[in-house]
């Protein structure tokens, strides 16, 4: 796995998120907004928080490591 900035998503975006890194460093890793969906699977998601969701958006986390809140 190599390391990976940060995941943004919105409107009606479907994004996967497979075997990385995902490093947010200070801003959060995933960001998901609107009717978007993440799957994040067999990943390793960082930053503060690790992972942010708005309006109906939807993450999925599968067999992944979260570091920071959520």
């Amino acid at each position: 796995m190599s390391a990976h900035a940060a995941v943004r998503c919105s409107g009606n975006e479907r994004i996967r998120v497979y075997d990385r890194v995902v490093d947010g460093g200070d801003a959060p890793g995933v960001v998901a907004s609107g009717n978007c969906v993440v799957e994040i699977n067999e990943a390793i998601v960082r930053g503060e928080p690790a992972v942010a969701a708005f309006g109906n958006a939807q993450i999925r986390i599968i067999e992944s490591r979260i570091q920071g809140d959520i």
